[in-house]
């Protein structure tokens, strides 16, 4: 019988040992080597990835959870990392018992992987299902351009901002935003000349509108951003400079002067303030056609002296009825929302119905001057009575 030296045979329990470890399937594999002799040891094994990876969302608040591995590891070596589909890292847990990680996530649709991490080993799980994540907006605030006036004609120094929100505050990405500015009177228009204009919020929840730019007409205003589903809406105070003196303000009811002076002589210019109701107030039924009036409105300055308008002149007819208002330029006339005073003149008429019994108040508005209001009185309709037919009288023939 042979005998094979001591060093032969640890080499050949060596390369057994190797061959078995390479020949067992595994997720992850190590050995370690030393260059001092002598006998040591060596753990190695498989590290186990996570399972049933999910995803859920509350609003923008994604939470992923899953199954952790078996195995029991130091707590100090071994944790998880959460990715989505596109590579992105999101949220971590350190601990070797962590189940879940939570981030703050912008819209879309995303699959997430968890992979475990032990030392220099890693094992990745399989991509959870897809989750749709929507924001959903609550509140609109202006960030930016509030509070700033413009020349006429002049487009405003600092865009309109708004940011966009969610119940936790945090900013809602691709939420569309509508900007409304005046449609009559000291107002403007965006970009496309009109005075509406959409924008969508950016990453963070920001929107910017187009150009906007003061149209004419000096004064105040207000440009209001809403965003659909959400009751509140966000105001942009802007002014409109006054142009020239010597020219018209834009409303219409710009200019009257004396006998002696020209329509270029400011200093000797007169110019509407307030929109005066000089007709006493109608009575009549309630009724769904204009019958009441006439009712008579007049451009008049400070001292209540009448102003003669020196271009077409728009009025803007409201009342604040809960039945079913209605104005006509004559007596159950086609219905409208406005009268203009003509170049030249002072004041206009019109007539008014109301289907509601009551003392609703009308109000006549000029853009740029105080406005005119005055009570009417409607009272109920009289009931209609319906008309017999006569009946001719019955005569018997005597038999």
């Amino acid at each position: 019988m042979s005998i094979r030296p001591l060093s032969m045979r640890r080499t050949s329990l060596l390369v057994a040992s190797l061959a078995a470890i390479i020949a067992v399937p595994s997720t992850a594999w190590a050995f370690w080597t030393t260059a001092a002799v002598g006998t040591g040891t060596a753990l190695t094994g498989t590290l186990e990835a996570p399972t049933d990876v999910r995803a859920d969302a509350t609003g923008g608040d994604v939470t992923i959870s899953w199954s952790s591995p078996t195995q029991s590891y130091p707590a100090s070596t071994l944790g998880y990392e959460a990715k989505d589909d596109r590579g992105n890292t999101v949220c971590s847990a350190a601990s070797p018992t962590g189940t879940s990680c939570s981030y703050r996530a912008s819209t879309g649709t995303f699959r997430y992987a968890v992979t475990a991490v032990f030392e220099s080993w890693t094992a990745t799980s399989d991509l959870s299902d897809p989750l749709t994540v929507s924001a959903t907006p609550t509140g609109v605030q202006a960030s930016a351009g509030s509070g700033q006036s413009a020349a006429p004609s002049t487009a405003f120094a600092i865009p309109l901002v708004v940011s966009v929100t969610d119940s936790s505050g945090a900013a809602v990405p691709r939420a569309t935003v509508t900007f409304t500015a005046p449609g009559w009177g000291a107002s403007g228009a965006f970009a496309d000349g009109t005075p509406t204009a959409k924008s969508t919020t950016d990453v963070s929840g920001e929107a910017a509108a187009p150009t906007f730019t003061a149209n004419g007409i000096a004064g105040t205003y207000t440009v209001t951003a809403t965003v659909a589903g959400v009751t509140a809406s966000a105001g942009f105070s802007l002014a409109n400079q006054a142009g020239d003196p010597a020219a018209s303000t834009g409303n219409g009811a710009a200019v009257a002067t004396p006998d002696d002076a020209t329509t270029t002589d400011p200093d000797r210019a007169v110019t509407a303030d307030t929109v005066a109701i000089t007709s006493a107030p109608a009575t009549g039924s309630a009724s769904s056609t204009a019958d009441l009036g006439a009712i008579t409105v007049e451009l008049q300055d400070a001292s209540g002296a009448t102003v003669p308008a020196a271009v077409p002149t728009t009025v803007f007819l409201s009342s604040n009825s809960t039945g079913t208002a209605v104005f006509a330029a004559t007596r159950r006339g086609p219905a409208l929302t406005s009268v203009t005073i003509p170049p030249g003149s002072s004041s206009v008429s019109f007539f008014y119905g109301d289907t509601e019994a009551g003392t609703p108040t009308v109000t006549a508005a000029v853009a740029g001057l105080t406005p005119a209001t005055q009570i009417q009185i409607v009272t109920t309709a009289a009931a209609q009575v319906p008309t017999l037919p006569t009946q001719p009288p019955s005569s018997a023939n005597a038999g």
